[in-house]
């Protein structure tokens, strides 16, 4: 691969690239970091080229959440027209994200909810994804609403909410948007195309006369939930 190309290209993408004009020296010397660690990883199942990178190589790298490697080999990969890999790197990155999520980031726009997270707190639960390992089942969530005083309706509706929050993008006015379109789990997200969330999201936008947020693309969200494992159980 080469790699002053590969820096040429990231230059001129949205979002990146403004950082690469900025910092050209510091975003590639950290970007060439991750990418002689991944060369050496893939030197031990054969693989001389990054180009010709397995799925199963990939998924056997250590990713370093300090050295941002999945910030790094993501565009990569993009670069490189390889969507399978790249899909599993957006996994790699979406979870590091929701581990990162508080309960407040995951509901600011769902005032209902609010008061919920004083009660949570005072049972120890700040983290969405802390929230959705202890009420991954009906018991658990009954359990959880005996502690902390609150309905096991409620207690349901948070999981959810942070359930969904494992998406990339999804979180305050993106949830808000998703569960009054009805999209309220990862199944139906899975179960929709892209075109249909977008169509539903533009007669919302209709109804409601909010504002479109041209940055947010609702369709990204069906390739997400279709990656992701069922951790929740709501039946």
């Amino acid at each position: 691969m080469d790699r002053q190309a590969l820096i040429e290209w990231l230059k001129g993408q949205p979002y990146i690239g403004s950082g690469y004009q900025r910092e050209e020296a510091e975003k590639t010397y950290r970007l060439f970091h991750t990418l002689d660690r991944f060369e050496k990883h893939l030197a031990v199942y054969g693989i001389l080229l990054v180009e010709t990178t397995t799925l199963e190589s990939l998924q056997s790298f250590s990713f370093c959440d300090e050295d941002d490697d999945d910030g790094h080999l993501g565009p990569i990969f993009t670069y490189l027209d390889r969507p399978d890999l790249r899909g599993f790197v957006d996994q790699i990155s979406a979870n590091k994200y929701f581990r990162r999520k508080m309960l407040l980031a995951v509901i600011k726009n769902m005032g209902e909810l609010k008061p919920a997270i004083k009660a949570l707190s005072n049972i120890g639960i700040n983290m969405a994804a802390d929230l959705v390992a202890q009420g991954d089942t009906h018991d658990t969530r009954k359990a959880i609403a005996e502690r902390s005083g609150l309905s096991c309706e409620i207690v349901t509706r948070m999981v959810q909410c942070c359930d969904l929050c494992r998406m990339t993008g999804m979180a305050g006015q993106a949830l808000h948007r998703s569960l009054a379109m009805g999209y309220d789990s990862l199944a139906k997200f899975r179960n929709a195309t892209p075109e249909q969330i977008r169509t539903d999201l533009k007669k919302y936008l209709a109804k409601t006369g909010e504002r479109s947020n041209s940055m947010l693309d609702f369709g990204w969200f069906v390739a997400q939930a279709q990656q992701l494992p069922d951790l929740v159980q709501y039946t």
